[in-house]
């Protein structure tokens, strides 16, 4: 005889069991992002079907948590082997009672946190303090080319003072290696909350030396960092020509390590490319693991940048974000303030973001050589975003308006038989725009311009091909000019 399907009122029950499972292993914002309102709709033998309010919840679920949620299903019910998806759009009707508030379903949970914080150790308090909670490890994106020093980092935490001790992490610039450092101390008083964890800039530990020396108080500084169960200290290379605070550090690191507390360090550069540093502070920064954080690719970066938007509760669809990715390469945190501006018009010109709008506020992240190397590219072929305005649309007549637009002038200056030097350029961007976007010949293109030879507009053509490879200015005017295109 086969089991009863699960009424309603089990379902939530159960689904709030999952949810209790899923909660810890995903961030706070992800979690009220894209599970609230979520319920499971039926439930048909081994098979469960999960239902979101919208296509992007849904989506997102699907593509980033199935795996979380099948095992969270399997561990309170074995005999559950499959799980389906369905977007109901009934679930945002406030008088739909089938999906879980999850404001709501967190605050008791919240409530019991804040009460052992405020029972904490003082000590744990201070300790804790210097790092920074806006950067927990497991919300490190990490690509294919940092999956090695991010699992460097978690097995850290899970046992500090063990195999990769010390941790030498370096890299550009905006990559995140300060993130990692946070992360993992974080992480680490998480899993062991009685762990004096101190993180410390180059800087700081300088300044305290100098302090100490000044006051008479260098013991009491030494008790200070060697009773860390973990020191973990940022931007190592500035230790550069301070020799005293290079030997300190150097018997404080030392100290720690034979007595297998755990050491982290970043730096720009590879412990052997320190030239101003002490051999044997450089020998012992080699010592454990020496790992490089590489710049995201593109896959990377779109995910940085969906995480950060679930962070904030925003919905913000891939094309728009696409540009932001494809031309910010490098610098994770221009990557982030490109998306901070972009919320930032959206929300205070109460307006709908677009590609284009994407592209106008990366412009002014661009350098000039990324935006001398695509200028002469269709801006939707950079990106492949579906918001920009298909080229078929494009006609001579739209590319005149809109050059002498920019450069404020009237369309018969163009396409007249004035020479001033103020109209040539303008006159030989607008030939050159008909020819990459239009595609049209030599001599259509001088047809409409006072029936030009066709000369005329091969040499303009020509003379804009060879400006934008050396000429920012150029450049910069003729990507503009195709963003109010919507090309």
């Amino acid at each position: 005889m086969t089991a009863a399907a699960p009424q309603d009122s089990e379902l939530k029950e159960l689904w709030k069991k999952v949810l209790t499972r899923l909660q810890p292993t995903i961030g706070k914002n992800h979690f009220i992002t894209w599970f609230n309102k979520s319920c499971i709709l039926n439930a048909n033998a081994a098979v469960y079907k999960i239902g979101f309010p919208s296509t992007y919840a849904y989506n997102w679920v699907r593509d980033k948590y199935h795996i979380k949620i099948l095992q969270a299903l399997q561990e309170i019910d074995s005999q559950i082997k499959e799980i389906e998806y369905e977007v109901d759009g009934g679930l945002m009707n406030p008088d739909d009672i089938r999906g879980i508030d999850i404001k709501e379903f967190l605050f008791g949970a919240e409530k019991r946190s804040r009460q052992i914080l405020v029972n904490q150790d003082k000590t744990e308090c201070l300790c804790a303090r210097t790092l920074n909670h806006k950067y927990p490890l497991n919300n490190f994106i990490a690509g294919k080319d940092n999956r090695l020093v991010h699992s460097a980092c978690m097995a850290i935490a899970n046992n500090p003072g063990g195999i990769y001790n010390p941790l030498y992490i370096y890299g550009g610039v905006g990559l995140g290696k300060t993130h990692l450092l946070h992360g993992t101390g974080l992480e680490i008083l998480k899993n062991f909350p009685d762990k004096n964890v101190i993180y410390v800039t180059s800087e700081q530990f300088v300044n305290d030396i100098v302090g100490a020396i000044r006051n008479q108080k260098v013991t009491s500084l030494k008790e200070k960092y060697r009773k860390a169960d973990c020191l973990i200290v940022d931007d190592v290379q500035f230790f550069g020509k301070k020799e005293a605070s290079q030997m300190e550090f150097f018997h404080t690191i030392n100290d720690l390590y034979e007595s297998n507390k755990q050491i982290l360090l970043t730096s720009d550069r590879p412990p052997a490319e320190l030239d101003d540093l002490d051999n044997r502070l450089k020998s012992r920064f080699a010592m454990g693991m020496v790992v490089e954080v590489l710049p995201s690719d593109f896959e990377t970066r779109m995910a940085i940048l969906q995480n950060r938007c679930a962070e904030l509760g925003l919905v913000v669809s891939n094309d728009v974000l696409e540009p932001i990715a494809q031309y910010i390469e490098t610098n994770i945190r221009e990557l982030l303030g490109a998306l901070n501006q972009l919320i930032g018009q959206v929300q205070f010109n109460n307006i709908q973001p677009t590609a284009q709008l994407s592209l106008r506020i990366v412009q002014k992240f661009y350098s000039r050589d990324l935006m001398i190397k695509t200028a002469h590219i269709p801006t939707q072929n950079v990106y492949q975003g579906v918001s920009a305005v298909p080229t078929q649309t494009l006609s001579p007549d739209r590319i005149i308006q809109a050059v002498s637009e920019f450069y404020k002038m009237k369309p018969e200056d163009l396409t007249g038989d004035c020479r001033k030097k103020e109209i040539v350029v303008p006159r030989q961007i607008c030939m050159y725009l008909m020819r990459i976007l239009l595609d049209q010949s030599f001599a259509r293109i001088g047809e409409g311009f006072s029936n030009r030879n066709h000369t005329t507009a091969m040499h303009a053509c020509e003379k804009i091909e060879n400006e934008i490879k050396t000429n920012y200015r150029v450049a910069r005017d003729l990507n503009s000019i195709k963003i109010a295109l919507g090309v």
